[in-house]
């Protein structure tokens, strides 16, 4: 819970969830994996463009910007994996 964004907490019946954080799950994935799948993408989209402050303009493949250099500690976490996916691309 966090005291500055009152309606931002886990602990509750119901909640409430911003559409634009959302995506649609293809019918040939279940919702298990869909969940296994969405946390990591979060959590690496959090780390490369919130926390490192990347521009989305790096996810341009035309860009002739260098990239820099990034160390993936515990690559092989599901959040590790999914950094290391997006990098690639």
């Amino acid at each position: 819970m966090n005291k500055e964004k009152p309606l931002a907490g886990a602990f509750a019946q119901y909640v409430k969830f911003p559409e634009s954080s959302a995506f649609k799950v293809h019918d040939s994935m279940s919702t298990e994996d869909a969940a296994a799948l969405g946390t990591p993408i979060a959590s690496a989209c959090m780390v490369l463009f919130w926390s490192l402050g990347w521009p989305l303009s790096m996810l341009d493949t035309k860009s002739s910007e260098p990239l820099p250099k990034v160390l993936v500690y515990g690559g092989s976490t599901s959040t590790g994996t999914m950094v290391l996916q997006m990098l690639r691309l």
